[in-house]
């Protein structure tokens, strides 16, 4: 009967230590780490929103790193379109002033170098690359230079129609480069039909050096004039678009960091431990495992002998 008593007691001690001591570094752990549950195991309810929580905010880092990959391709393009819009309200004015009857055809010929020097200039824009050294014009192609000049001076398009699309929502992809081929090679011509936005211009720089006559050469001001007209319409254009994909990307923005913050706010609700809470535990559960371990050595210590002196 002692024996027996004996045995059970020194389950039960060691069933209560061994208690004590787990309610101790569980209390620990949430101090060290700041967490409430270390393992789905110790929550069942919460652990799994806790993950659908995670995965989401996840998704949404993925989502701000294409809207910032985004947002350089958009405004590389923007500050492009700008520059070719006042690269066409130069030419415009040359054009202007081609007209003036004071000229004579050496006028007209410098006149010519600075149009094809700001063709050049057009060409840099239309070949821009991004910072990942593709091409913004060229589509899906963006390895491949998209506005090639021939050996007779004529432009044409080496790239694809191809329209690069990024996700920056569940349900929602934005285009991050206009094509080129849409933009600048189908401009409306004076007459009727479409043209290259350099060729067009290679045509009113050969009348300014042909020596043309004064009616040809009215005729080609005139053209000309409604020609960049066309194009800064359609430049002009595409950079508002652009403009406007640059807002999209700030609202979407905007409302990712508002998901993300309740979000987050929620998983800490179900995943933080309370710092004074957890505190106050841990001291609890050391003043119990002692308490535990000084009841037992001091049961323990009485033997047989000691119980019948």
């Amino acid at each position: 009967m002692n024996r027996l008593s004996t045995m059970a007691f020194y389950d039960r001690s060691v069933a209560q230590m061994t208690a004590a001591s787990e309610r101790l570094e569980k209390a620990q752990t949430q101090v060290a780490t700041g967490k409430r549950n270390q393992t789905g195991a110790d929550d069942p309810l919460q652990a799994p929103i806790a993950v659908k929580l995670r995965e989401a905010i996840s998704r949404r880092e993925g989502f701000q790193s294409n809207i910032d990959a985004a947002r350089r391709s958009l405004a590389m393009t923007e500050t492009g379109l700008g520059a070719m819009s006042d690269i066409l309200i130069r030419l415009r004015e040359i054009t202007v002033q081609a007209g003036d009857g004071t000229l004579n055809a050496s006028d007209r010929e410098s006149l010519a170098v600075e149009v094809r020097a700001q063709m050049d200039s057009l060409m840099a824009q239309m070949n821009t690359k991004d910072s990942d050294g593709q091409y913004l014009y060229s589509g899906f192609k963006g390895d491949t230079e998209p506005f090639v000049k021939q050996l007779d001076g004529s432009v044409v398009f080496a790239g694809d129609a191809g329209k690069r699309e990024i996700q920056i929502a569940e349900n929602l992809s934005i285009n991050t480069r206009p094509n080129g081929r849409d933009t600048f090679t189908r401009i409306e011509a004076p007459g009727g039909g479409v043209t290259d936005l350099i060729s067009g211009l290679d045509a009113f720089a050969d009348a300014l050096e042909g020596g043309v006559s004064a009616a040809a050469l009215s005729a080609a001001i005139d053209d000309n004039v409604e020609f960049l007209n066309s194009a800064s319409d359609k430049v002009n254009s595409l950079r508002s678009q652009t403009g406007v994909s640059l807002n999209l990307l700030d609202a979407r923005e905007e409302a990712l960091l508002y998901e993300n913050d309740t979000d987050a706010i929620y998983l800490g609700e179900i995943e933080n431990a309370d710092a004074a809470e957890a505190i106050t535990e841990m001291r609890l559960a050391e003043a119990t495992l002692q308490a535990s371990q000084q009841t037992f050595a001091r049961i323990a210590n009485l033997s047989l002998f000691n119980y019948i002196n």
